[in-house]
Protein backbone atom coordinates (compact mmCIF):
# COMPACT_ATOMS: atom_id res chain seq x y z
CA UNK A 1 0.00 0.00 0.00
CA UNK A 2 1.55 2.94 -1.38
CA UNK A 3 -0.01 6.21 -0.53
CA UNK A 4 1.29 9.45 -1.42
CA UNK A 5 0.68 11.96 1.90
CA UNK A 6 0.40 15.90 1.39
CA UNK A 7 1.06 18.44 3.84
CA UNK A 8 -0.77 21.45 4.48
CA UNK A 9 2.62 23.02 4.76
CA UNK A 10 4.59 23.48 1.73
CA UNK A 11 8.27 22.21 1.72
CA UNK A 12 10.54 25.38 1.50
CA UNK A 13 14.40 25.93 1.79
CA UNK A 14 16.27 26.81 4.96
CA UNK A 15 16.40 30.32 6.03
CA UNK A 16 19.99 30.29 7.84
CA UNK A 17 19.83 34.26 8.41
CA UNK A 18 16.39 34.10 10.11
CA UNK A 19 18.05 31.07 12.06
CA UNK A 20 20.79 32.41 13.32
CA UNK A 21 19.02 35.37 14.45
CA UNK A 22 16.31 33.46 15.89
CA UNK A 23 18.89 30.56 17.83
CA UNK A 24 20.84 34.19 18.77
CA UNK A 25 18.12 36.12 20.38
CA UNK A 26 16.60 32.84 22.19
CA UNK A 27 20.21 32.03 23.25
CA UNK A 28 20.72 35.41 24.74
CA UNK A 29 17.09 35.94 26.19
CA UNK A 30 18.42 32.29 27.92
CA UNK A 31 21.36 34.01 29.10
CA UNK A 32 19.35 37.36 30.55
CA UNK A 33 16.91 35.06 32.39
CA UNK A 34 19.67 33.05 33.88
CA UNK A 35 22.03 35.96 34.83
CA UNK A 36 19.11 38.11 36.61
CA UNK A 37 18.04 34.89 38.45
CA UNK A 38 21.80 34.83 39.93
CA UNK A 39 21.99 31.36 38.30
CA UNK A 40 25.42 32.99 36.50
CA UNK A 41 26.94 36.19 36.18
CA UNK A 42 27.75 36.79 32.74
CA UNK A 43 30.05 39.69 31.93
CA UNK A 44 30.71 41.16 28.74
CA UNK A 45 32.99 38.73 27.02
CA UNK A 46 30.86 36.17 28.15
CA UNK A 47 28.58 37.30 25.95
CA UNK A 48 30.20 38.25 22.94
CA UNK A 49 31.53 33.96 23.64
CA UNK A 50 28.19 32.85 23.88
CA UNK A 51 26.97 34.55 20.85
CA UNK A 52 29.53 33.35 18.95
CA UNK A 53 29.28 29.88 19.77
CA UNK A 54 25.67 30.21 18.69
CA UNK A 55 26.08 31.12 15.43
CA UNK A 56 28.79 28.90 14.91
CA UNK A 57 26.34 25.92 16.21
CA UNK A 58 23.93 27.33 13.57
CA UNK A 59 26.10 27.27 10.82
CA UNK A 60 27.32 23.98 11.12
CA UNK A 61 23.42 23.30 11.23
CA UNK A 62 23.20 25.12 7.97
CA UNK A 63 26.02 23.39 6.20
CA UNK A 64 24.85 19.78 7.27
CA UNK A 65 21.20 20.71 6.03
CA UNK A 66 22.29 21.53 2.62
CA UNK A 67 24.66 18.71 2.21
CA UNK A 68 21.83 16.57 3.28
CA UNK A 69 19.63 18.28 0.86
CA UNK A 70 22.08 17.74 -1.96
CA UNK A 71 22.19 14.31 -1.47
CA UNK A 72 18.50 13.56 -1.59
CA UNK A 73 17.78 15.57 -4.79
CA UNK A 74 16.76 13.35 -7.49
CA UNK A 75 19.13 13.55 -10.79
CA UNK A 76 22.27 13.58 -7.73
CA UNK A 77 25.46 11.37 -7.99
CA UNK A 78 27.46 10.17 -4.80
CA UNK A 79 30.42 11.72 -6.80
CA UNK A 80 28.96 15.04 -7.76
Amino acid sequence: MNQTRTSPIASHRLDLVALTFGFVFAAVALIASADELGWIHASGRAWSGMILVAVGIVSLAGVTAGVVRHHREPGTTAGS
